[in-house]
Order: C-alpha cells, then sequence, then structure tokens
C-alpha cells in the first residue's frame, strides 16, 4: 500500500539547512521518497512524502502514523 502526503517543511535560520523526514506508526512501514531536504535561508519547502506499508500490515481501515522532521 502507498500513500502520497504533501509536509511543509520551514527553516527559520538565516543560513540554508538541512532536515531529515523519518515515518512511523505502523510494522513496516518506510518513507519511499527522499528522507533528507534542503531548504534556504528563512523560506519554507513543500515537500512530497511518499509512503509504503506492508499490506497486512495494519488490517482495514485507517490507522495513525507519525512523521518525525529534524534539523540535521
Amino acid at each position: 500500500v502507498e500513500n502520497v502526503f504533501r509536509l511543509q517543511v520551514m527553516n527559520t535560520a538565516e543560513e540554508v539547512r538541512r532536515f531529515s523526514i523519518a515515518v512511523g506508526g505502523l510494522p513496516g512501514i518506510a518513507l519511499a521518497s527522499e528522507g533528507v531536504v534542503e531548504v534556504g535561508p528563512a523560506t519554507a519547502r513543500s515537500v512530497s512524502a511518499r509512503v509504503r506499508v506492508p499490506p497486512d500490515a495494519g488490517g482495514r481501515g485507517s490507522h495513525p502514523i507519525r512523521f518525525v522532521v529534524k534539523a540535521l
């Protein structure tokens, strides 16, 4: 199963910064797109995050997941 999410990553610093993106919340969940993003000074960047989960990971229905974005 694959879904695409749009994340807005904001850099409030006065220099270019790199951020790591990770996903969690279900067994076997993984980010299938770029895991590191660079954002210019005092700007925001829209990032597509493609997430894959094994078909048997959560059963039917919706399940919460979480994205973790950290400055490197």
